[in-house]
């Protein structure tokens, strides 16, 4: 079995943002400043849901002040008595880090509104502009946060695709999704939140989930972490199926399956028609040896492998690593593994899964060849 060093917090959850995405977050500019009362209330409840990153948000919350020049007396001289030692270093520290990414800042700004519609972000995100709507793209091996206009956030993974209406927020607040995506969504009760992928709807009002739906993927999930989603299943119904989904259960669609009868039949209602339903079924959420949510760990740029065949793996680290696996034979497709990495690079992933079988490979740019000889 392989497993290598993980840096987890205290629930077991992965820690979401870092001090410099919060600190160029629109959302979080705006609660550090006290400007909106929805942004305000929506990090408070961020806090409450993620203790364990409240010195990340105090440091960044100083930082933002710093950088905007709002002070307003808050910081007193260094070098008065108030100050401990330990209290005067760290905010010298928290000064230098600020004066650093002034200079980041504008090459953000300078840099964000030179770009065009269309062109690939540094942060390997294709940003398309059509008549109608906005697409949001991100390559194999990139990942990307984004503040929607109605304050919710979305974490797109790699080779992911979203699409929303220019009028989002007006009228509705339906996006489309082609790949995985993880939802924190703004509370709003007149408009209903909707996540669109090939086969089903996920209908919110406020509430933190995930949604993967890889094309080509024997199964499309949505795990819910917090609130309450309800899923309508569209694809081979006359009438459509609706299920809901509390905290810590995931729902699975087997999208190859040819059987005709349901999974967990006792937790869906028959539908009128008599038409062949999807293999569908309501599972809780999967969780590795170090209590690390399984679903969602991605969100944190850890990934987690536990006891999937080399066959499982190869398109989840073709996207993550923006690689080609090639199999030589069919042996190696069989061998099982069961990590959790978080710098590693792909021969060091491959390295670590040859403690557990014995098998060779070789790398040429971008593709890997691998072989049981």
């Amino acid at each position: 079995m392989v497993s290598t060093s993980l840096r987890k917090n205290q629930n077991g959850m992965p820690s979401f943002l870092s001090v410099e995405e919060l600190v160029i977050n629109d959302t979080f500019i705006n609660y550090c400043l006290e400007k909106n009362e929805q942004d305000i209330s929506y990090w408070h409840n961020y806090v409450k849901d993620f203790p364990q990153q409240q010195s990340v948000i105090e440091e960044a919350k100083q930082l933002v002040i710093l950088l905007t020049g709002s002070l307003n007396g808050r910081v007193a001289d260094l070098n008065t008595e108030h100050f401990s030692s330990a209290k005067r270093f760290n905010m010298l520290r928290i000064g230098m880090y600020a004066a650093a990414l002034v200079a980041i800042f504008l090459a953000i700004y300078i840099g964000f509104f030179q770009k065009k519609s269309g062109e690939l972000t540094d942060s390997g995100t294709q940003i398309a502009s059509a008549e109608n709507s906005l697409l949001y793209t991100t390559k194999p091996g990139f990942k990307q946060t984004i503040t929607l206009p109605d304050g919710t956030t979305v974490y797109l993974n790699s080779a992911s695709t979203l699409r929303l209406s220019k009028d989002f927020g007006k009228t509705d607040r339906k996006v489309f999704l082609v790949g995985e995506g993880g939802f924190d969504v703004t509370h709003n009760t007149r408009l209903p939140f909707i996540v669109s992928v090939e086969k089903y709807d996920v209908n919110v009002t406020g509430t933190f989930f995930n949604v993967k739906a890889y094309p080509g993927d024997k199964t499309t999930e949505t795990s819910l972490l917090r609130g309450k989603v309800d899923i309508l299943i569209k694809d081979g119904l006359a009438t459509p199926l609706r299920m809901s989904l509390k905290p810590k259960q995931k729902f699975v669609l087997e999208t190859e399956s040819n059987e005709s009868a349901i999974v967990n039949e006792k937790n869906i209602k028959e539908p009128e028609d008599k038409v062949t339903k999807p293999h569908v079924a309501i599972e809780g959420l999967s969780y590795n040896r170090d209590s690390l949510n399984i679903e969602t760990a991605w969100m944190s740029n850890t990934l987690v492998i536990e006891n999937e065949s080399f066959e499982m793996l190869k398109e989840k680290l073709e996207r993550w690593y923006n690689v080609r696996i090639i199999f030589k034979d069919e042996k190696v497709k069989q061998y099982g593994f069961t990590g959790t990495f978080k710098h590693e690079s792909i021969e060091q992933v491959l390295k670590a899964f040859q403690d557990s079988y014995f098998f060779n490979y070789t790398v040429d740019g971008s593709e890997i060849t691998v072989s049981s000889k």
